[in-house]
């Protein structure tokens, strides 16, 4: 190999290995859309709907308060905790999606 040959495959796998450890920028923390689920307009704001107990249990095979002693029961279990970026997901929404 010649030493202009060499020169290239250095060259080139310097540019490589530049390329590969870049990191991408990031626009936003969260995305917009996430955001304005935050705000209840997602499944979360439905779920203020289902109040009556005969739409809650056409929608989720369960009466409201065995709802409510399920929640109680598995809650602090599945509870996570706020962090300074984001807010966590109340068991009572975790249980609300895992069923829906």
């Amino acid at each position: 190999m010649s030493s202009d040959e060499e020169d290239a495959l250095c060259s080139l796998n310097l540019l490589n290995i530049l390329n590969t450890n870049t990191k991408k920028v990031r626009n936003y923390w969260v995305h917009p859309f996430l955001l304005d689920n935050c705000r209840g307009r997602s499944a979360f704001s439905v779920f203020k709907d289902l109040e009556d107990s005969d739409r809650f249990q056409s929608s989720y095979r369960m009466e409201k308060n065995t709802f409510d002693m399920l929640v109680e029961l598995v809650g602090s279990k599945i509870q996570k905790k706020d962090t300074n970026y984001r807010r966590s997901v109340y068991p009572r929404e975790r249980i609300f999606l895992t069923l829906r």
